[in-house]
């Protein structure tokens, strides 16, 4: 049975999605990150949020976004303008799509001892202040949620709690205070959804040092688990009933309702018919950013390649 290595040569890369996996089923683990095991998913259900977030991207960076919002699509745009408005989007950003690498250690028996980085990538880290009872700094480490829900527990989420130790952790590479304590540093998952009445809802942690100490420990508990671990075996039943893995892991399949993403029947093409162009009809005009804007980059097929 393969391992995880963790070695100077090549150390191994923790994120939030392999301490979800270790939670939710071990061999499902086993196959992504371990066996690295590769799958066909649709990339479909990934438009909204990967647009969204790429508009906030260029929010953040103070791009003229005009030429954009008039070419995507209806249910992309009101997302970001409901989101744009918030608060949080227009409060001093400290860091933006920041991807960190934070060295963690555990100790075990054998030698030698393994190499290990927590990594992930920040959607946004901004500064705002609060009067409490003196004005000072507040730390808020957003996430935009436009698609995938937000956790259940989400105080304890692994997103949360890793997230948070992090940016703790390089607090003085990101130029906070020094003098800051953790009551000034905060997790905020943004969920949108314009159609609905409150079309964006916040759900909000504030870090503490006891919560740092917790998270510090869990984090080498499991991840001291995951490196022992040689078996890798199946849950009694299938905790995830969309799980690409359900044909091959072998759990009975009366246990799940698992999405076979290879079985399912390709839809029908269907010929659409070509619609008489009128006489003298105009030609649609693309309006496209200032060139100097785009000078760098150069001007794609889709709006998000101009910048």
């Amino acid at each position: 049975m393969e391992k995880i290595v963790a070695t100077a040569e090549k150390p191994w890369l923790v994120s939030t999605s392999q301490l979800k996996e270790w939670d939710k089923c071990k061999k499902q683990f086993h196959y992504k990150s371990v066996l690295k095991t590769q799958w066909l998913t649709t990339q479909k259900n990934f438009e909204l949020g990967k647009a969204v977030h790429k508009l906030m991207d260029y929010q953040a960076r103070n791009l003229p976004l005009e030429p954009i919002l008039t070419e995507v699509r209806q249910d992309i745009q009101e997302t970001y303008l409901a989101l744009e408005a918030n608060s949080l989007a227009q409060a001093k950003v400290v860091a933006n799509e920041w991807s960190f690498n934070i060295p963690f250690s555990i100790e075990v028996k054998s030698e030698p001892q393994p190499v290990i980085w927590l990594t992930g990538r920040v959607d946004r880290l901004v500064e705002t202040v609060v009067n409490t009872p003196v004005k000072q700094p507040f730390y808020w480490v957003v996430d935009w949620k436009t698609g995938t829900a937000v956790p259940a527990d989400f105080k304890q989420a692994w997103q949360t709690r890793l997230y948070l130790y992090a940016i703790w952790e390089a607090r003085h590479q990101l130029g906070m205070p020094a003098t800051m304590s953790f009551d000034q540093l905060g997790f905020v998952y943004v969920e949108v959804k314009p159609k609905r009445k409150q079309a964006v809802r916040l759900y909000e942690v504030i870090y503490s040092e006891a919560q740092h100490r917790q998270t510090k420990a869990d984090l080498a508990n499991v991840l001291t688990a995951m490196l022992a671990e040689q078996r890798f075996d199946l849950p009694a039943t299938c905790p995830d009933s969309y799980c690409p893995f359900g044909t091959i892991c072998g759990i009975a399949p009366a246990e799940t309702e698992q999405l076979n993403l290879l079985a399912l029947p390709e839809k029908p093409v269907r010929k659409r018919k070509k619609a008489k162009k009128e006489a003298n009809q105009p030609e649609v005009a693309i309006t496209l950013p200032p060139q100097e804007a785009v000078a760098d980059a150069g001007v794609g097929t889709s709006p998000f390649d101009w910048f």
